[in-house]
């Protein structure tokens, strides 16, 4: 019986001394729970913001490529336009040359045809005698059209 007197007190003293702590483990444990609580909504948190971050990196990146793009683009468009410009001021001059060749060439094929007109259906006799007195002076003719051809 003194033996067992004995482990009573000793149990009494252990469980004076362990009971608290047990408590306070008690009350850390609820309070670890609460901050897990709290840490996996604060997680939870900053996976969606980590999420939204990375979706305006990818859109950030989409526009900086889709701006390289265009600006590639704008490069090019100016390249052409520079292009473009020499071509028509080159087109312009080209004109100005094709109407004097046009010019001429009327003017060449039309004396041509009136002469030959004039010769086949006209009084053929009278333009001989004209051209043969020198009347018409056909050589300065033809000088002056090889001059406008020549320019």
């Amino acid at each position: 019986m003194c033996m067992w007197v004995r482990a009573m007190d000793l149990y009494a003293r252990v469980f004076r001394t362990v009971e608290p702590k047990r408590q306070k483990l008690a009350a850390a444990e609820a309070e670890l729970q609460g901050v897990m609580a709290t840490l996996k909504e604060k997680q939870n948190k900053l996976a969606a913001v980590e999420a939204q971050i990375a979706e305006l990196q990818k859109s950030y990146d989409d526009s900086v490529a889709e701006k390289q793009r265009l600006v590639k683009t704008m490069a090019l468009t100016e390249a052409r336009l520079k292009r473009a410009g020499k071509l028509t001021s080159a087109l312009g001059d080209e004109k100005v040359r094709w109407e004097i060749s046009v010019e001429v060439s009327f003017s060449i094929i039309f004396t041509e045809y009136f002469y030959h007109v004039v010769l086949k259906f006209c009084c053929r006799s009278t333009i001989a005698n004209y051209l043969s007195m020198n009347l018409v002076p056909l050589a300065a003719l033809s000088s002056t059209v090889t001059q406008l051809i020549s320019n």
